[in-house]
């Protein structure tokens, strides 16, 4: 009987599928002292470069002698306003030509690439303006400032509910994947207790395990990922189609362009379209779906996409996270093929996890987040976790204090050390604390962690990078928790855990479970039951 369930019980439904000294240097005086040794200055990072037009009146002499002709469309009027915009948008084509250009620069790109220099990209110095008198300032979070040579020293979270309900959901996730993949070698913490025995009474072993018992989110380790692997599967296909010599420059580059691509959130349909209607490789295990690489497939992605938005009006990309929307088509697709072969380079010559996230951010459009994720897919998935072979400057145990983040792990950080703000090197050093002090917290609550062994046979400790992917999924489940409370979570696992476990229904998304609130679960719970809901955008 699922409703006399208790808490601990919920084993029940399956889990989820994933020296010696110197001599001595003799006496010197003064005048044959050898000078102090100069400090080997650090390699200075990779310097951005972008396309600058060298003459506009020679390419207006030259788009009038070829007949371009240039369209120009009024943005409509927002919603509301009393007059109409007066922004125009301009477009570019030659007739009996589709392709439109926004811009004389994309003209010159494409037309006339003599005209075009490649220039450092400097922050341009824009003068503020004097702030309009709309009424009293809003005040605004004060953000914790710091020099540089100024240590970043904190302790523990002072947020021990917060703490209490992470290291919780670490351990359950860890133990999941533990029962769901048996064969594979694991250290538990020596003396540790089951995780279905009753914990301490200051821990909050409380109400959320029923929402972990019923929903489905990513493993502990980043490695692990399902979807990196998938990806990681698809890619090695592709390559390997396209005879390209694993670890080669060329290899290097299409794997990195097709790493990026999956980041910019393009819809499954979309890519569909693409493949449907210019052929190519097709991955079956990947939805019949392939991703471009290669000069070839992305100008003619390029060249889809600009006839398919003249003829659809969209959505063309996820809404699970930020993209750069048409500029990828615009402007970016066609620089990050010039830009493929400093961007392996770069690779190449990374000695730490920051470098290389660097080295992916030489693409236009790629910030700190789509170029650390994007790498984290390249090493864990498609390098299988070793890049010893392909890459071996690159030092994997940088891993362990750097990682670049999203605003979900950034929130638990200033929830975790009750801050308003933080710098971003402060959120960083607080998630690798998090990682360098996971083995004493869990020891501290009495909490079995599973570990993974390394091929040497050693406890595969987490790092800052694992940290980063949990906490992502953590801040979706301490929504889940605090929104539904005991009894909405007494109900979803009511409702949800005997069709699970007779694996008539799949589990929920841990993001779908962050959307829904204690006076609204069992409506929620009704329609999933029924079909009624995709999680395609859920993760």
């Amino acid at each position: 009987d699922a409703a006399a369930t208790s808490p601990g019980d919920v084993d029940a439904v399956p889990p989820p599928p994933e020296d010696e000294a110197p001599d001595a240097a003799p006496a010197t005086t003064p005048d044959d002292a050898a000078p102090p040794a100069t400090p080997e200055a650090a390699p200075a990072p990779p310097v951005r470069m972008r396309d600058k037009l060298t003459d506009r009146a020679a390419l207006e002499r030259r788009m009038a002698e070829d007949r371009w002709e240039v369209t120009e469309k009024a943005r409509p009027t927002p919603e509301g306003a009393t007059k109409p915009g007066k922004h125009v948008d301009k477009y570019y084509h030659v007739p009996g030509n589709r392709r439109q250009y926004r811009s004389l620069l994309e003209v010159a790109r494409a037309r006339y690439p003599e005209l075009v220099v490649k220039v450092p990209s400097t922050p341009s110095k824009k003068t503020k303006r004097p702030r309009a008198s709309t009424g009293p300032k809003k005040k605004r979070p004060k953000v914790e400032r710091r020099r540089r040579d100024e240590p970043d020293d904190f302790a523990e979270p002072p947020n021990e509910r917060v703490a209490d309900l992470l290291y919780d959901f670490l351990a359950v996730r860890a133990e999941a994947r533990r029962v769901y993949a048996p064969n594979e070698i694991v250290e538990a913490a020596p003396g540790a207790r089951p995780l279905s025995a009753p914990g301490p009474p200051n821990l909050s072993l409380d109400y959320g395990r029923r929402i972990l018992a019923v929903t489905k989110w990513g493993n502990v380790g980043r490695h692990l990922d399902a979807g990196t692997r998938l990806m990681a599967r698809f890619v090695r296909a592709k390559l390997a189609a396209k005879n390209l010599e694993e670890g080669s420059d060329a290899w290097i580059g299409e794997a990195l362009q097709m790493c990026v691509f999956e980041m910019d959130g393009w819809l499954p349909s979309v890519a569909a379209k693409w493949v449907a209607k210019y052929g190519g490789f097709r991955f079956a295990e990947h939805g019949a779906l392939n991703y471009p690489s290669g000069d070839a497939e992305v100008k003619s992605f390029m060249d889809f996409m600009t006839k398919l938005r003249d003829e659809e009006t969209g959505p063309y990309w996820t809404s699970a996270f930020q993209n750069q929307g048409m500029r990828l088509v615009d402007f970016y697709y066609e620089t990050r093929l010039k830009v493929t072969p400093d961007v392996v380079a770069a690779m190449r010559a990374a000695t730490s996890w920051k470098a290389a996230v660097d080295a992916v951010r030489l693409y236009d459009g790629a910030g700190p987040y789509v170029g650390g994720q994007a790498l984290c897919t390249f090493v864990f998935g498609v390098l299988g976790g070793d890049p010893s072979e392909v890459l071996p400057k690159l030092d994997m145990s940088t891993t362990a204090a750097y990682c670049p983040f999203g605003p979900g792990p950034k929130s638990m950080i200033l929830a975790l050390w009750n801050k308003e703000s933080l710098h971003d090197a402060g959120v960083v050093s607080r998630i690798a604390w998090l990682a360098e002090h996971a083995e004493v917290e869990f020891e501290k609550r009495g909490l079995s962690f599973p570990y993974q062994v390394n091929k040497d046979g050693g406890r595969r400790r987490l790092t800052a990078v694992d940290l980063e992917h949990s906490l992502c999924y953590f801040s979706r489940y301490l929504a889940a928790h605090d929104k539904l409370g005991e009894e909405g979570a007494g109900i979803a696992y009511d409702m949800l855990a005997g069709p699970i476990a007779a694996r008539t229904c799949p589990r929920p998304p841990i993001k779908w479970f962050a959307s829904t609130h204690a006076s609204t679960i069992t409506a929620r719970c009704e329609e999933w039951l029924r079909g009624g809901v995709s999680d395609t955008n859920m993760h």
